[in-house]
């Protein structure tokens, strides 16, 4: 990843955790994650691409992932949704 790709993908997270947040939270790590694939070969022959900062040591970002995939299990196995308060 060039590194005007990667600051635009970091400013774009710091903003959205801003906007959500109201300005009271800080990314400190992130994890990105997403399934690739050529135009002629969409289907099951995805491959994944996944970026993190650059000094995040891997257990972080191991850590990460893990609580991504437990949280997305959750909600789809409890029914959870985020508080819709606001």
């Amino acid at each position: 990843m060039s590194a005007a790709t990667k600051q635009a993908l970091e400013a774009a997270i710091d903003a959205h955790v801003n906007d959500e947040c109201e300005g009271e939270q800080v990314v400190t790590a992130y994890v990105f994650g997403a399934a690739i694939s050529t135009f002629s070969e969409v289907g099951p022959k995805s491959s994944y691409f996944f970026a993190s900062t650059n000094e995040q040591p891997a257990h972080i970002t191991r850590g990460m992932a893990q609580l991504v995939t437990e949280w997305a299990d959750m909600s789809s196995i409890f029914g959870y949704e985020d508080d819709e308060d606001d």
